[in-house]
């Protein structure tokens, strides 16, 4: 057996973000982090092409990110192995593009492809949990049940870090401000400096925020009767000053009367009131796109053919995989039914899918709800068939249980990672998250008899939540599936998509 340490420090782990290229070796701690845009000069008299820039640029912007900072040469990359983790709700073909680019034209000699949710358990240390992945633009969250990321509870939402930068904004300089010269301006978003600037005023104004709350908090931290009338004079007290120096001349200005509340108000609006602060166009979520609508070309035996192919045999007569026999006439017009459709589940059925949520606490719990009643709804199937042919006392276990249970175990268990919850604002989301997601499990309880029980949520974070699925991609390694899902060049050029299909270890 190959020894594990020689084997990490031939192994490269990639997690293409919205924001960062997080990219470095099995054996590194952390990882060296990227800007995730490809940038080139302008050339005159020359019409900019968007898709052949994009296709010669991403090869040579991952080659660089691997030389200059892995220190790998590209003419080694043969040797070494790439641990692709993607996201929670992706688009096949950008998977296969990534992966044809990992192996075909940056030459690495294996390839193997995960979700970062189901990273984020390993990296925690946890089979079953809710993770909540918030990132630049967009907040995903799936639940992972005994290592597998169901597609029913995948969704993502249009809300992330740089609407938070957004509110802060509208709440400080709702008006923008008077630079030297007397004019009244506001920040651009398309100068990168305004936006450092402005992160920077937001940075310093939460550190202000939370070293003010614990001065108070640490004077009265023994009553809580003083803790109470603390808190309340906090919020009516007067409001302290913060003075920022741009790094432009002619943007100096002094933010005065900034108070705790309007800080604290604009890293929770935006997760709060998704309908507020994202354009109408842009509020709706996304999930998972189902397999049977979006078969591959290179996969001829995926969901799609294998389900057309099925109802034709049924309809000509013949015999197929699964049935030896010709059926009478009257049987196959009630054997014509298309193969993914799915039985009715005896448990609680699976709610509609909306198409937008008000706030971030809403998706939780409905992502949550979806895989206990997915859970629970496959065990009761299965408790059904086994205990058909016994006695009518025998006890079986029923799908309401099951359901109960998973759900308080994905309450217990709701790990916040991304990089929108980097620093203090990790604390802030936390706290009420926690206190939302209460609120919301007092009002779902449907007996009346345990409506006094208050439900256990706690929420689970990394100390460097941003790296937190690429840290659990290294133990990856310690597994003893992974020498069989390797995909080695031959194997993609071969099969294509159905090699992701038959060794990727979440459903494609």
């Amino acid at each position: 057996m190959r020894n594990q340490s020689t084997l990490a420090e031939n192994v490269v782990i990639i997690e293409p973000g919205s924001f960062h290229l997080r990219i470095g070796r099995a054996v590194e701690i952390l990882p060296k982090r990227f800007p995730h845009c490809i940038a080139r000069k302008p050339k005159p008299n020359v019409p900019p092409c968007v898709e052949p820039i994009i296709n010669r640029q991403k090869a040579a912007c991952d080659s660089s990110s691997l030389q200059e900072s892995v220190g790998i040469a590209r003419s080694n990359l043969s040797n070494y192995r790439a641990i692709l983790v993607i996201n929670d709700v992706y688009k096949r073909n950008e998977i296969r593009y990534l992966v044809h680019l990992l192996l075909n034209r940056l030459k690495f000699g294996r390839v193997f492809v995960h979700q970062a949710s189901v990273c984020a358990t390993y990296g925690i240390g946890l089979p079953t949990a809710c993770v909540i992945n918030i990132g630049e633009q967009k907040t995903s969250v799936s639940c992972v049940e005994d290592g597998v990321a169901h597609t029913e509870t995948r969704i993502i939402l249009p809300v992330g870090r740089s609407d938070v930068l957004r509110v802060f904004h509208s709440l400080v300089l709702p008006n923008g401000f008077c630079n030297k010269e007397g004019c009244i301006v506001d920040l651009k978003y398309e100068h990168l400096s305004d936006v450092e600037d402005l992160r920077t005023l937001m940075e310093n104004s939460v550190q202000c925020t939370i070293s003010l709350l614990c001065q108070q908090n640490e004077k009265n931290k023994l009553d809580e009767e003083i803790q109470s009338k603390a808190n309340e004079s906090l919020l009516n007290s007067d409001c302290y000053n913060i003075t920022l120096q741009w790094t432009h001349k002619q943007n100096q200005y002094d933010v005065s009367s900034l108070h705790p509340s309007t800080v604290l108000l604009s890293h929770i609006l935006p997760f709060a009131c998704i309908s507020s602060c994202v354009p109408p166009k842009e509020i709706y979520c996304t999930y998972q796109v189902p397999s049977l609508q979006s078969s591959e070309p290179d996969d001829p035996f995926d969901d799609m053919y294998i389900s057309l192919t099925a109802r034709e045999r049924r309809k000509r007569g013949l015999p197929n995989e699964h049935q030896s026999t010709i059926l009478p006439n009257n049987e196959q017009l009630e054997t014509e039914i298309d193969v993914t459709e799915q039985v009715a589940p005896v448990g609680n059925p699976l709610p509609q899918k909306p198409n937008s949520f008000e706030s971030l606490p809403e998706a939780v719990w409905w992502s949550i709800s979806q895989c206990a009643n997915l859970i629970g709804s496959q065990v009761g199937s299965e408790v059904i068939v086994q205990t058909s042919g016994l006695a009518p006392g025998k006890p079986s276990q029923s799908s309401s249980s099951v359901s109960d249970e998973l759900r308080r175990r994905l309450l217990g268990c709701i790990i916040l990672t991304g990089g929108g919850v980097a620093g203090v604002n990790n604390q802030i989301m936390e706290r009420w998250l926690t206190e939302q997601l209460i609120v919301i499990a007092r009002e779902k309880q449907a007996a009346p008899t345990v409506s006094s029980h208050i439900p256990t949520v706690e929420i689970i974070h990394h100390s460097e939540p941003g790296d937190l699925s690429w840290s659990g991609a290294r133990l990856l390694l310690t597994s003893d599936l992974m020498n069989d899902l390797w995909i080695t060049p031959v194997e993609w050029n071969k099969f294509g998509s159905r090699a992701l299909r038959e060794k990727a270890p979440f459903p494609w």
